[in-house]
């Protein structure tokens, strides 16, 4: 981006005191406040680090490189870079009252940031004049409390209240461009989870990890910032068996899935999952996305857990979305409808019944009898099919029934057990023919008994050629 010359004049000379080059959105010591800046800055020449641009790491575009400078003290003024504001309390560089900080009135001073993030990364090239000497890097995510760096001026309560997470690392000689990652350690409150304001990022390197060591001319080039939010699975298992394996992101397991058994855990700080199991082809799809998702940034991994294929032998019109039929019988003593029913092809309720009082039952009077009708799935689309009681004649109930055999009405006592459904081995319509042995059947069921303690019942048979009752 844009890069600004700034240059301080003063001094018996009227000359330049102090100049530098600097990124946008980026302060060094021209931009410091505190009320020894004039005096380290426009009196004499050259007593604070500098900052200038040069070649970036890839031997392209620009990198920011910060120089420490000996002081009329004979002291180091440290090179430094930061999102902040450097505040020049004291002349002493190792002095508490030197720091940077977020100014937080003030627009230039501070670096709004949103989201979680999970590390830092940054390409470094340090050349100390003493090669043990360290240089540093100090990323401090805080609330709208503000910050300060060095913070033991703000006090351990304030300083711990204020602060979210930090990303700390120190860099040792590398005369060749090197990327470091740091990762953010979060506070030990839980202030990322509570706090709901806005969030800032005070970043800053400096020359030396100590403030006022070092030796002149040490320089910290910097480059290619990124700020790193985790999008991966750190944990996958399915009835506790860790099935996670690096590098992979396809996994099968030798068994039904069952959503009560798999537990998994991402490596984001703030990463969200997303799952979605298919079960027409048994297989489980586990997106995780980092904190900064978005449409136009889909970092994403996506993971898919195979399962085994349960046997699905279809009932005809299971899902009751073919055809269905309106049956109706007429009959009594205005020859009006005495029961009528929407039924679901390849299933059959009482219109289809069979045995001796299935005419008595529903012929002479109207609505003796259970009925069926077509209403919404349960998804909100296609077909369900609804069964309703109904009290007749006898001031008996005669219960909702559907079935994949024939209704057999052998008595006119509604809980005579001559009255049972059963498969109708010489009828076409009377029976659902099947092949395999089913460990389950899955149904999606609503009840609504007027009684709230009455329970309806489902009963699946398999049987062989003999018929069932």
């Amino acid at each position: 981006g844009e890069w600004v010359t700034n240059e301080l004049k003063g001094g018996f000379t009227g000359g330049v005191t102090h100049s530098e080059e600097t990124p946008a959105s980026w302060n060094s010591f021209f931009n410091a406040d505190g009320q020894f800046k004039d005096a380290a800055l426009s009196i004499m020449a050259n007593q604070a680090g500098t900052v200038k641009k040069t070649e970036g790491h890839d031997g392209n575009g620009a990198s920011a490189t910060i120089v420490s400078r000996k002081n009329m003290m004979q002291s180091i003024s440290n090179g430094n870079l930061t999102t902040g504001i450097v505040h020049m309390g004291n002349t002493a560089a190792n002095d508490p009252q030197n720091y940077n900080y977020s100014k937080m009135d003030d627009g230039n001073g501070y670096c709004k940031f949103a989201g979680l993030p999970d590390s830092i990364k940054v390409w470094f090239k340090f050349k100390p004049k003493n090669e043990t000497d360290l240089a540093s890097m100090n990323a401090i995510l805080h609330t709208d409390a503000g910050y300060m760096d060095p913070s033991g001026v703000m006090g351990e309560d304030a300083e711990k209240a204020a602060r979210i997470a930090k990303a700390y690392t120190q860099i040792a000689k590398n005369e060749e461009w090197s990327e470091y990652s740091v990762p953010f350690e979060y506070n030990d409150n839980g202030l990322d989870a509570t706090y709901e304001g806005d969030k800032y990022l005070l970043l800053s390197f400096s020359t030396n990890k100590n403030p006022g060591a070092g030796s002149a001319d040490d320089s910290l080039s910097i480059d290619n910032i990124r700020i790193i939010y985790n999008s991966e699975l750190a944990t996958l298992a399915y009835n506790g068996q860790d099935i996670l394996a690096e590098g992979q992101t396809v996994f099968h397991v030798d068994g039904f899935y069952d959503e009560g058994k798999l537990a998994y855990t991402a490596n984001g700080r703030a990463a969200t999952v997303e799952t979605s199991y298919n079960a027409l082809n048994a297989k489980l799809t586990i997106t995780v996305k980092g904190n900064d998702w978005s449409e136009d940034n889909l970092n994403q991994h996506v993971y898919t857990v195979q399962f085994a294929k349960e046997a699905v032998y279809q009932i005809p019109n299971s899902d009751f979305e073919g055809e269905w039929v309106t049956n109706e019988l007429k009959g009594g003593f205005t020859g009006g409808v005495t029961h009528s029913e929407e039924t679901p092809a390849s299933w059959n309720s009482f219109f289809n019944a069979d045995g001796e009082y299935k005419d008595a039952a529903l012929s002479l009077m109207p609505n003796q009898a259970g009925t069926v009708k077509k209403t919404e799935g349960h998804d909100g689309n296609g077909a369900a099919a609804t069964i309703v009681s109904r009290k007749n004649m006898m001031q008996s109930i005669s219960n909702g029934n559907l079935t994949t055999g024939i209704v057999h009405m052998g008595s006119m006592t509604a809980d005579d057990p001559q009255n049972y459904n059963y498969s109708k081995m010489d009828d076409g319509n009377g029976y659902c023919k099947f092949a395999g042995l089913p460990d389950s059947i899955k149904v999606w069921f609503k009840f609504k008994p007027k009684n709230e303690t009455d329970l309806a019942s489902m009963n699946a048979i398999l049987h062989t050629d003999a018929g069932y009752m």
